[in-house]
């Protein structure tokens, strides 16, 4: 029986999997990529996923259903073009396309965003299993950032403390940038607060990305690409593979527009993406400070976990900001870790240490110790510089990979 861990948001689903006793692999998209898109689109007779999803999404985005996850749990059709769907039956139709890509036999574990309540969770993990997939824990992923964070080596204040603390993980997806007060004691944490800032859903930084690029076009070429259709959809596809990206404008690529007469092309910086996101990252601020008075009930300040998805353009330097002055470490885990986090709960529900089921609280998952690295073997000097030398004596030296014995051996 093989074991799978599911994490989805409104943007991305991720799934990595793993037989007992081999390596932990990710299941990939057509295209090679690890992150799937979040939607499902019109295509005729058939329901298109995957990236022929998100390129229908970037030329007619009408016949595109997205940042439907928030509607689990509820009666509300969602629709486009020629579809008529629950958030369930789009998310099952998801599910089984990412299935073809997996081993037939799996258990899995879920991670889902923070907004959606336990009805909601429960309806996530239906139309999983409806999809192939045999849910045996389902979790805010939330938690699984907290845990995976715990786990990261050096991390300043990760020891046991024996008194209450209080830790922030914050996510972000289409739907909203969502803050979970994760309450923690010792090794075990429990979602104690979320709360979902809806006004701060992706589509607001993308318009903050988009406006900055058009007035930078302006200044260089005086020409607003937003007056013409052809060059307002070249600008905003340009900017949506940008929010697509694992961490959302990581790396700006070109922009190149033509219009009647004109043409235009250029490449944003980080610094000129952070610079146009500043206010929307000043109203998280003032957002997170409101809240701070509900997270102090839970205890002392304890730390601040960043998802990959929340670090948009000046986030993580609010964050640094924001934790050095609490005096508690701020933890940016890899893109897989909260997957890892899920399947090493699996594992333990498995092996009988804990019961299966849809969980608001567990225990970090203890990590095994990394492999000493092997000892340098020792070598008479008159070998060693003989291997330096470039001359092999023993045959055990060359890589004879791909060189098989041949037809007459």
């Amino acid at each position: 029986m093989h074991e799978a861990a599911l994490e989805l948001d409104g943007n991305r689903a991720r799934v990595r999997w793993t037989a007992p006793g081999q390596v932990t692999v990710p299941v990939l998209t057509h295209s090679g990529r690890e992150s799937w898109p979040v939607l499902v689109a019109d295509g005729g007779r058939t329901i298109l996923t995957d990236e022929e999803a998100l390129e229908l999404a970037r030329t007619d985005p009408s016949r595109v259903l997205g940042d439907f996850l928030h509607g689990l749990g509820t009666t509300r059709q969602f629709t486009a073009g020629n579809l008529a769907l629950d958030s369930a039956e789009a998310l099952r139709q998801l599910l089984q396309a990412i299935k073809r890509r997996q081993p037939p036999l799996v258990e899995t574990a879920l991670g889902y965003p923070a907004y959606l309540d336990d009805a909601a969770a429960t309806e996530a993990a239906r139309a999983a299993d409806l999809a192939g997939w045999r849910v045996q824990v389902a979790v805010p992923s939330a938690l699984a950032w907290w845990a995976a964070a715990r786990a990261l080596p050096g991390l300043p204040g990760n020891r046991l403390a024996l008194r209450r603390r209080w830790w922030l993980v914050v996510e972000a997806d289409n739907h909203g940038v969502s803050l979970t007060g994760v309450r923690v004691e010792g090794e075990h944490g429990v979602v104690a607060l979320r709360r979902t800032i809806r006004q701060l859903g992706g589509r607001v930084w993308l318009n903050r990305v988009q406006a900055g690029l058009a007035d930078a076009v302006i200044r260089r070429c005086r020409r607003d690409p937003r007056a013409l259709a052809e060059t307002c959809h070249v600008l905003a596809a340009r900017v949506g593979e940008m929010a697509s990206q694992e961490i959302p404008y990581q790396t700006p690529g070109w922009v190149e527009l033509t219009g009647k007469g004109w043409g235009c092309r250029l490449k944003p910086t980080e610094r000129d993406v952070a610079q146009w996101c500043t206010p929307v990252v000043g109203q998280l601020a003032r957002e997170v400070e409101n809240w701070r008075p509900r997270l102090d009930e839970l205890g002392s300040p304890g730390g601040l976990v960043l998802a990959p998805g929340a670090r948009l353009p000046s986030v993580e330097r609010w964050a640094s900001d924001w934790t050095e002055r609490l005096g508690v470490p701020l933890a940016l885990p890899p893109e897989q870790a909260c997957c890892d986090t899920l399947l090493l709960w699996l594992q333990a529900t498995r092996q009988g240490k804990i019961a299966p089921g849809l969980w608001r609280q567990a225990t970090a998952p203890q990590l095994a110790p990394p492999m000493a690295p092997p000892a340098e073997e020792s070598l008479p000097e008159e070998v060693a510089r003989t291997k330096r030398s470039g001359y092999f004596e023993d045959i055990s030296d060359l890589n004879l990979a791909g060189f098989g014995s041949g037809p007459e051996g």
